[in-house]
């Protein structure tokens, strides 16, 4: 074992409790159990109760809308699916066990001993987890629906049989995590009913019915794996309500008569409390990414969807508090910053159609400018159709923070529907370690680093040792709004420092004043980090100022004295200069960096002119 992979597992443990420690060595056990053929689920056969509700959409819009469903399922079968950097990966017949990216195929060991984080298996194990989803089987499905045409419904029956004989109970990568088989339940359930459920066509004859069994067994087997290792303790985050999510809507889908209520109990039961343990009670995720908090949000909605009469009023108004965040951090034209990880992860096919995952419930009246508890802070100039979110929210959730950013403080920027102060995204996660630590850093974000190091410090890929605390609060005005806000991610250092950040708009003078105290002892290596949008263009004035445009608009920046401005563009060493708008791509982009030395309390001046 590499010294590496050791200090990986001390910093692990170090984030577990005892009684995480002990779950986990039990789940050991079972897991022994389960490789020698013990502790499975039944293979005898399934006698349910089929329920006939239908908890999808039905698709009564405009002939255009049927008319794109039919074109995107054409599109897939003729020219496969988009999985990440990769387009054209076979959908209806695939090699489900072969990476796509690679080519490399995975073996059909044990499922719960692969490592699928090993470069040596798949170099990046979303590759083949993406098609695994089964998100583009629903176009399929509802192309059948809508349409009648026999060749997507022997587009679907393609798809299951391939994957049924390729990947055989416990066996291979598709059923190393329970959170893919969680999001696989979800998206056969919404195939099951478009295809007509228990009496579709798919299943008539000997071979149908065949199909048919073989189908529900491992739909079986999906519920009971999930339901005996939920993640727990300190993994216990949006893979968790993922999990709950894919039983509970398995359980209204596919009613067995065994296990049904102590399944969707224990299911419900997780969702009504996950939603509460991992919302803010402002509505904000507490993984602190936006990307999630839509994640999240889809997971929740379409659980509440499949049985809403199961769900407490609280649960409801939760619901409402995350959608209303969502809104809120959009400018006018559908700008959002790309705060914490994105894996461009959907929870299923319906994002691929016009329609969309529907929404349960959405956002009337006026929306809050400001969300205390999860920490982001909206100040907005509407006759300059100004829009800028201030970050002093939490690192992330629990105590592996897995998904957050060293981020705090940062500010996010739009002017006239126009980005140019943005969070430059995530890029990679586990495949290139290199840029996995620079995305998410503290170079990576409108904020400070002191003496090149982290607000906090790494420990892994998914997992940070320290955890800066960030505090902030706006106080508003009619004519000008001033943030306050400070963080303690730099008290670790020989010599603490204490990181304060004030941040004034002036509607009236068109101008957004940027403070950055330092209060230390000794001297520091101050980079303030400006980050554009790959449509910026920005140019150095003199020593101290720099023109920005996009679009034809433009803004100003100037330094105060004894800073040094340097600007940045696809630095591939230091590295600085990148946007990622897709998970595994990154462009091109500006990058401005004011470097000083601060000693004691020193205070950094920035003022931009819009």
């Amino acid at each position: 074992m590499s010294m590496e992979r050791i200090v990986w597992l001390f910093n692990r443990l170090r984030a577990m409790g005892p009684v995480e420690i002990m779950r986990r060595c039990i789940d050991e056990g079972v897991s022994f159990m389960q490789s020698r053929g013990l502790m499975l689920a039944a293979d005898s056969p399934l006698f349910f109760s089929d329920n006939s509700l239908l908890h999808v959409p039905e698709f009564d819009s405009q002939e255009r809308d049927l008319e794109d469903v039919l074109r995107i399922a054409d599109k897939l079968i003729d020219d496969g699916m988009d999985v990440f950097t990769l387009s054209g990966v076979e959908c209806v017949n695939p090699e489900w066990n072969r990476d796509p990216l690679t080519g490399i195929e995975a073996p059909l060991y044990f499922a719960k001993k692969l490592n699928v984080k090993d470069i040596k298996l798949c170099v990046n194990i979303k590759y083949l987890w993406e098609p695994g989803r089964f998100l583009q089987a629903v176009p399929f499905a509802l192309a059948w629906k809508i349409s009648g045409e026999i060749k997507y419904l022997r587009a679907v029956k393609g798809m299951l049989e391939s994957w049924l004989n390729q990947c055989p109970y416990l066996m291979g990568v598709h059923w190393a995590s329970p959170l893919e088989l969680g999001l696989r339940l979800i998206n056969w359930s919404i195939v099951w009913q478009y295809v007509g459920g228990f009496d579709s066509p798919m299943f008539e004859g000997e071979e149908g019915r065949v199909l048919r069994d073989c189908w529900l067994q491992s739909i079986y087997q999906h519920i009971h794996y999930i339901d005996g290792c939920y993640s727990y303790g300190s993994s216990a985050n949006n893979h968790l309500i993922g999990e709950a999510a894919g039983v509970f809507i398995a359980c209204c889908t596919w009613p067995f008569e065994d296990d049904y209520d102590r399944w969707k109990s224990r299911a419900l039961g997780i969702l009504e409390d996950e939603v509460h343990n991992q919302v803010w009670p402002d509505g904000v995720n507490k993984e602190q990414t936006l990307a999630y908090q839509q994640f999240v949000y889809d997971l929740l909605s379409l659980s509440y969807l499949f049985d809403p009469i199961c769900f407490s009023t609280n649960y409801c108004d939760v619901l409402k508090k995350m959608n209303v965040f969502i809104a809120a951090m959009s400018d006018g034209s559908g700008n959002s910053p790309m705060i914490g990880d994105a894996d461009d992860g959907r929870v299923c096919g319906l994002s691929l159609l016009p329609q969309g995952v529907p929404q349960v419930f959405t956002p009337s009246g006026g929306q809050p400018d400001s969300f205390p508890d999860g920490g982001y802070h909206i100040l907005r100039d509407d006759r300059a159709d100004l829009f800028m979110v201030i970050d002093s929210g939490p690192l992330g959730y629990g105590t592996l923070a897995a998904h957050g950013h060293a981020d705090a403080l940062a500010i996010y920027l739009t002017l006239d529907g126009h980005e140019f102060l943005i969070d430059p995204g995530t890029y990679v996660y586990g495949s290139d370690p290199f840029w996995r630590e620079y995305f998410r850093g503290t170079s990576a974000h409108n904020t400070v680093r002191l003496d090149g190091m982290n607000q906090s410090e790494s420990g892994g890929n998914f997992l940070w040792n320290t955890h800066a605390q960030t505090y902030g609060k706006v106080e508003r005005g009619q004519s000008e709004d001033v943030f306050q806000g400070s963080h303690d991610g730099y008290q670790r250092l020989a010599d603490p420092v204490t990181h304060s950040r004030q941040v004034l708009l002036n509607r009236e003078e068109r101008q957004i004043s940027v403070r950055d105290g330092f209060s230390c002892c000794g001297e520091h290596l101050a980079e303030q980090f400006w980050h554009f949008s790959e449509e910026c263009r920005a140019e150095l004035l003199s020593d101290n100022m720099v023109q920005v445009e996009n679009a034809g608009i433009r803004i100003s920046m100037t330094f105060g004295p004894n800073v040094r401005l340097e600007l940045f563009k696809g630095d591939e060493q230091i590295p600085l200069g990148w946007v990622s708008r897709r998970f595994g791509v990154k462009v091109k982009a500006v990058t401005l960096v004011a470097t000083a030395e601060v000693e004691g309390d020193t205070v950094l001046s920035t003022e931009i002119f819009y």
